[in-house]
């Protein structure tokens, strides 16, 4: 039952992943910039927030859970900054370098260090 439950999160997240593109129709004249905001709104705090609320338990309360795991709340909330740095240095990199090979060894360095910056943590 756990394989379906996972499963099934799964696919609710590719759904959720792929339906971003949905409104390109009728945002065809606003300014990438305002589309990026908007976007970056919704998917970064609103939808993550409300699918944290979504993922407590009945008896519990999203901000008890914080209120009695401050170091984990931090710890989270700081690798989350780092990810959303990391994501906004992909669009310098290829504003900067254009799409070049460079980025590929970068890219493949970075996910080294987060991989064994994971395994440090959690192992």
């Amino acid at each position: 039952m756990e394989i379906i439950l996972g499963l099934l999160i799964i696919a609710i997240g590719a759904f959720c992943q792929s339906s971003c593109y949905v409104p390109i129709n009728r945002i065809k004249e606003w300014s990438w910039e305002s589309y990026w905001i908007v976007q970056g709104v919704f998917a970064w705090l609103v939808f993550p927030f409300l699918g944290a609320l979504l993922a407590v338990p009945a008896d519990n309360s999203l901000f008890e859970i914080y209120a009695n795991n401050p170091a984990d709340t931090l710890w989270t909330m700081f690798f989350g900054a780092l990810w959303g740095v990391g994501g906004t240095d992909v669009w310098f990199v290829y504003a900067l370098f254009r799409r070049s090979s460079w980025a590929v060894y970068r890219f493949g360095y970075l996910c080294r260090i987060g991989n064994d910056i994971d395994s440090g943590i959690y192992w």
